[in-house]
């Protein structure tokens, strides 16, 4: 479902995701790094064009995995508010709990 703004421009609502999966935090490979830029993407693969910053210490909801390479998995977050962030490779997140995916 989607929302029309004046700006002609629409603005999806959160899809209902009232249970999560699991719990996550974002992590920083550089000591010292506090925000994260350009770790989220569209699509789970380092094909897709990186957007948005995080930070660091950030909990986020996990609703799903993507393996790309057998060195590279993605997950699906949400911020604690349930909206959708996008995908972030597993370097740059810490599952804080089991995730049943």
């Amino acid at each position: 479902t989607a929302t029309y703004n004046a700006k002609l421009s629409f603005t999806p609502l959160p899809t209902n995701t009232s249970s999560h999966i699991c719990k996550g935090a974002v992590r920083s490979l550089v000591p010292g790094v506090n925000t994260l830029n350009d770790v989220l993407r569209d699509l789970p693969t380092t094909d897709s064009r990186p957007y948005g910053s995080l930070k660091v210490g950030k909990v986020v909801l996990v609703r799903d995995t993507e393996l790309e390479t057998e060195r590279l998995t993605w997950y699906l977050i949400y911020d604690e508010d349930e909206m959708l962030l996008g995908w972030i490779s597993d370097e740059y997140i810490s599952l804080l709990e089991a995730c049943s995916f």
